[in-house]
């Protein structure tokens, strides 16, 4: 229902012939919105933080050729430093590990890391 006082003016209140339109362009349309802006911000358009899950020792021949280290680590980069060396070191300590005996998961890694 629109409001007609002239207060919390910066409210949303588009124009609507009922109380259904009146909730759904006021209020399921912005929190639409901002589910699908929420979506690109999180999953779309960071591929850094995709990128560290080829960290993991069984995905680590997976990782994409010509990506940086910088890439990977820049999503992170308020909350760790690192050497630019790290992720090859990394590389060679999984190398002669088979894939089938690797860990599969994070937690898995930190515990045999």
């Amino acid at each position: 229902m629109p409001r007609v006082i002239k207060r919390q003016t910066h409210r949303g209140n588009a124009d609507s012939r009922d109380v259904k339109q009146h909730y759904h362009r006021n209020l399921f349309l912005p929190f639409l919105d901002h589910m699908i802006t929420e979506v690109k911000e999180q999953l779309v358009e960071p591929r850094s933080r995709l990128l560290a899950q080829y960290l993991i020792p069984s995905r680590l021949e997976q990782l994409p050729e010509g990506v940086e280290e910088s890439d990977l680590f820049s999503a992170y980069a308020s909350d760790c430093v690192y050497d630019e060396r790290e992720v090859e070191l990394w590389r060679r300590k999984w190398r002669d590990v088979p894939v089938k005996e690797a860990p599969h998961s994070m937690c898995a890694t930190l515990k045999e890391s």
